[in-house]
């Protein structure tokens, strides 16, 4: 399950096919356009309108991530690139072990899907966002997500599907970048909460532990 969001791109070229197809049938019925005439209408919105769905298409799989489009993240809103492997630990309140974690993101211009793998389970997210503070400087990944673990502590019940909620701050010092920040569960008969401190390793996805 993810958002269901307008796809804009689509929706421009055909708002722009539709306006095009309106205002020839409106000309044909009130004046003497030929057809022909009528025809270079439609080819000249086509023109405008194609175009720019592959322009959109370009900038929402690749261009947001160029130099260019960072110098006007803030302006434009663009959210920082954290796509790729994250590795690191997680620590669940009320347990001594510290478990190996890691997240992967898949990640375009207006589009986010969150992967975690740990040696007891794994997850995906249902739905996830990147918010900001009113500075636009301090970005959080928060996402809702489902998946399956191991067994808690104390509780003999084994471990099965679940969901959760995570938040984590991202924190860029360098050439280093962390996200660190907490989760909750809800799992039955004993609800789970932790940290997560994840560094970034690389672009590349295994898509495994």
């Amino acid at each position: 399950m993810k958002e269901y969001r307008l796809n804009i791109p689509l929706f421009i070229a055909i708002i722009g096919v539709i306006s095009a197809i309106i205002s020839t049938c409106f000309f044909l019925g009130t004046t003497d356009m030929k057809q022909e005439e009528a025809s270079k209408i439609i080819m000249n919105y086509s023109v405008i309108t194609i175009p720019l769905a592959g322009i959109w298409f370009f900038f929402e799989r690749y261009g947001w991530r160029t130099l260019l489009f960072s110098l006007l993240r803030n302006p434009l809103n663009i959210p920082p690139n954290i796509s790729g492997r994250w590795e690191g630990e997680l620590k669940r309140n009320g347990e001594f072990k510290i478990s190996e974690f890691v997240i992967e993101i898949k990640q375009t211009m207006t589009k986010i899907q969150v992967y975690t793998y740990s040696k007891a389970g794994k997850s995906e997210s249902l739905v996830d966002d990147i918010v900001t503070d009113k500075m636009k400087d301090d970005f959080r990944l928060c996402y809702l997500w489902e998946g399956t673990g191991g067994k808690v502590l104390g509780v003999e019940a084994k471990g099965g599907r679940f969901k959760g909620y995570t938040i984590l701050r991202l924190i860029t010092n360098g050439s280093e970048r962390k996200l660190v920040g907490e989760y909750f569960t809800d799992r039955h008969p004993k609800q789970t909460k932790g940290t997560i401190e994840v560094k970034w390793k690389t672009k590349k996805l295994k898509c495994e532990f």
